[in-house]
């Protein structure tokens, strides 16, 4: 007796060629529609991104109004890409609208999304540590 698997082709049949390489090009538009993550800041204006970080999560807008300064007189100097010009004014837009839950994270992840440069790799390789104490060590005389 023949059962309805023994006479019908599987649902469990691999994609075809064209198929595969439809997905696999949708994929390639999807990672490079994503990007590369956040905004790299370069290493003489990573210290804007803390302060706008810290203004946000503070919600201190004289902090947020001193980074506006300092990024308007870079935008004036050519000093900024295009890239962070675009994410520090999107911090600055969500603190002016007073959406300090989106400033915050969008600094946070400007902040967290940067990777380290030559020269900081070159620095924490260099860096010395003190000695490690240890733990309940006796001094002498006591």
């Amino acid at each position: 007796m023949a059962t309805s698997s023994d006479s019908e082709p599987s649902s469990r049949t691999l994609p075809s060629a064209g198929r595969l390489a439809r997905l696999a090009g949708i994929g390639i538009l999807s990672v490079a529609a994503l990007g590369c993550g956040e905004a790299q800041v370069s290493a003489e204006h990573r210290d804007l991104v803390l302060r706008l970080a810290t203004g946000a999560s503070t919600h201190d807008q004289a902090i947020i109004d001193r980074a506006a300064t300092d990024v308007v007189q870079l935008e004036a100097d050519h000093a900024l890409t295009d890239a962070e010009a675009e994410a520090f004014h999107s911090i600055l837009e969500a603190a002016s609208a007073g959406d300090w839950d989106r400033a915050q994270q969008l600094a946070y992840a400007l902040r967290d999304g940067q990777h380290p440069t030559a020269e900081d790799q070159e620095r924490v390789a260099k860096r010395t540590l003190p000695p490690i104490k240890k733990v309940g060590a006796h001094k002498p005389g006591h």
